[in-house]
């Protein structure tokens, strides 16, 4: 992420980044949603960055779709996504 997030922002992030990714893993799907919901807040309201925000917001909604809509999804594409967000967010 850009030097343009804060810290506290980046941290935030990639604790729910990660949450949601060991959750997937875990096949604990309404977890997954429910820190995948917060991160989508938290980039829609804390990331300065227009393409950033963007970005991290498309990768959510790849994360739901992978889910799935009642849960039946595949949760370790879903997972890798995370990953990769959470990788991406903790470049600077």
């Amino acid at each position: 992420m850009s030097h343009d997030s804060p810290p506290d922002v980046t941290a935030v992030l990639g604790q729910l980044l990660s949450a949601g990714q060991q959750a997937a893993e875990d096949g604990d799907t309404e977890t997954a949603l429910s820190t995948v919901e917060s991160a989508e807040r938290v980039i829609s309201n804390k990331v300065p960055n227009e393409h950033e925000r963007k970005r991290l917001l498309h990768g959510c909604q790849r994360v739901r779709a992978h889910l799935g809509p009642d849960g039946t999804g595949d949760g370790a594409v879903a997972a890798e996504y995370l990953a990769a967000m959470e990788r991406q967010v903790g470049e600077e």
